[in-house]
């Protein structure tokens, strides 16, 4: 689970990003974080931490628990199928 796990918060953060039409550099200079780190997340290849989900949900303009929903009704979908 925890590999899909970050599959699908990459996922969400690339699409969030994308459809703000935003760079991964923008989110990163904006979180004050790596645009690497930025690119491994959305890639699945790292775990946020909470710190850096309230970043992103700042930037984002959501609460942290709007995104942390986004994450989990992904999830349900995956396992549906």
């Amino acid at each position: 689970m925890e590999s899909s796990l970050k599959e699908i918060f990459g996922y969400v953060l690339r699409e969030l990003r994308q459809n703000q039409g935003v760079s991964q550099q923008n989110v990163a200079d904006h979180c004050n974080l790596e645009r690497v780190f930025i690119s491994k997340l959305e890639r699945g290849l790292v775990q946020p931490s909470l710190t850096t989900v309230f970043k992103l949900a700042e930037f984002f303009e959501m609460p942290p628990d709007e995104l942390v929903k986004l994450v989990n009704e992904r999830l349900k979908i995956r396992k549906a199928r």
